[in-house]
């Protein structure tokens, strides 16, 4: 079993660090945990990009850290290459992104949230396919 979170160094959203890890649970005997990478968002940092069964797990994208406490960042893509995660490439257009999760039922589909979190901020909602 797979599970990503984020852990915060801080209990206020506009202190602290925070990254995106994964609890890796394998048998009751064998289970880890990895830092993935520093976010700026404290919580829907991350998601799994799977394919429409979600068998694999080898891909996460992630909103990274522009370094302003409690917003999010670039998007990232994290793949997972003999056991450990990689960065593998990033897109950067200037945007704030967080709240990022995978389309359920899709191929390597997912949305973010771009701008203020509100919608009456300004936020629109992108969709996000890694090919």
């Amino acid at each position: 079993m797979h599970v990503l979170f984020t852990e915060s160094t801080s209990f206020d959203p506009t202190k602290g660090s925070r990254y995106v890890k994964e609890l890796d649970i394998q048998s009751a005997n064998k289970v880890a945990v990895s830092t993935i990478t520093p976010t700026n968002h404290n919580y829907s940092g991350a998601t799994y990009l799977t394919n429409r069964h979600a068998w694999a797990v080898n891909k996460v994208l992630v909103n990274g850290n522009n370094h302003q406490p409690y917003f999010g960042g670039d998007i990232q893509l994290h793949l997972r290459v003999n056991g450990s995660w990689q960065h593998r490439g990033t897109y950067a257009d200037g945007g704030n992104y967080t709240y990022i999760r995978k389309v359920r039922g899709s191929d390597y589909k997912a949305v973010a949230s771009k701008g203020v979190g509100e919608i009456d901020n300004g936020n629109t909602q992108i969709r996000i396919e890694v090919k």
